[in-house]
């Protein structure tokens, strides 16, 4: 992404993978979890976070809160790998506009990445119909999100913690393969000023090449309560 970051978060970027065929995991998305949604004590990953005196302590603050939710929702039986979270904005000083949270979660030998966005939206918030409103159409040009990139296949809007929360489901070619593609979920809650992001991908985020994970780690009304969840929030 184009835009300056206090802490880079690099998911792969796919423009160079070429298309074949995965297990399409939509189906299993909404019924089949790869765990209990229960946090594991024993799912044990240190916060991205930096000490205190490294970042603007308000831009820490918001960071551990994302954080928090995000390391909250790992379930038991679900292991965490590599770990990354920072700041978008045009230049040193401007004001925030994405704060970034992604982790690596394995499943036996098995990798995916969960990812928690909330992006500046100048557009007016939308109503009707979520699913004619993209997300990746109200964000700035130069920002690139892994999770958005192919082919939405579907997309369904969930109530969830009295929030409204757009699911869409993306197919696309998967990074380090020849011709396969994979199946990404993402939930979006759209509120003044802002879009709130969470996605799941069945791939590492930090490299290419371990077994693409099989089984979603979250429903798809666990992904939504997420993005519903008021710690993601300014």
């Amino acid at each position: 992404m184009a835009l300056a970051v206090t802490a880079a978060v690099a998911l792969p970027r796919l423009s160079g993978a070429a298309p074949v065929e995965n297990p399409d995991l939509a189906g299993a998305a909404s019924q089949s979890p790869a765990a209990s949604i229960a946090p594991s004590p024993s799912a044990q990953v240190e916060s991205c976070v930096p000490r205190p005196g490294i970042w603007e302590e308000s831009m820490r603050r918001q960071m551990q809160q994302m954080d928090d939710v995000l390391l909250g929702a790992i379930p038991s039986g679900v292991r965490t790998g590599q770990h990354d979270c920072g700041f978008g904005r045009p230049y040193d000083g401007a004001p925030i506009t994405s704060v970034e949270d992604v982790t690596e979660v394995y499943v036996d030998e098995h990798v995916g990445t969960i990812a928690m966005y909330r992006i500046r939206d100048t557009s007016p918030r939308p109503t009707g119909d979520l699913c004619a409103t993209s997300p990746r159409k109200r964000m700035p040009p130069a920002m690139g999100i892994d999770a958005l990139n192919g082919v939405e296949t579907s997309c369904q809007v969930l109530a969830a913690k009295g929030a409204t929360v757009r699911i869409g489901t993306m197919r696309q070619p998967a990074p380090g393969t020849t011709g396969q593609t994979v199946v990404v979920r993402h939930a979006t809650r759209y509120i003044e000023g802002w879009l709130i992001l969470v996605a799941e991908l069945p791939y590492a985020f930090s490299s290419v090449g371990p077994p693409l994970l099989a089984t979603p780690i979250f429903t798809t009304a666990q992904l939504a309560e997420l993005a519903a969840n008021p710690g993601l929030l300014p």
